[in-house]
């Protein structure tokens, strides 16, 4: 990085990945309950896939600042990925259907 500018913006990506895996987090979580109260009613269907949808939108926006950070800051997707993993905690297995998080 070469200004002061720069790294400010890269921090910036790197806090907006972090939130939005912790809302990724929160919202599964939430289907997970939702689901576990009761898998056969309909109104909790609908915030379900309302909230399969936004972490969509969520993950996309991820990819578009990992996409950011490789190309203008020159980070490889592998250091990314590592410095991620520093700043965000694991999640507990089944804690939030990180099982189904495979894509």
């Amino acid at each position: 990085m070469k200004s002061a500018a720069e790294a400010a913006g890269y921090y910036t990506f790197l806090d907006e990945m972090v939130t939005l895996n912790s809302r990724i987090t929160n919202l599964e979580r939430s289907n997970k309950e939702m689901h576990d109260f009761d898998p056969k009613d309909k109104e909790l269907e609908g915030y379900i896939k309302e909230n399969e949808g936004i972490i969509v939108k969520y993950r996309k926006r991820i990819q578009q600042i990992m996409d950011i950070l490789v190309a203008q800051y020159g980070v490889t997707p592998e250091a990314l990925d590592v410095g991620l993993r520093q700043l965000m905690p694991d999640p507990k297995p089944g804690a939030h259907g990180s099982e189904e998080m495979k894509e």
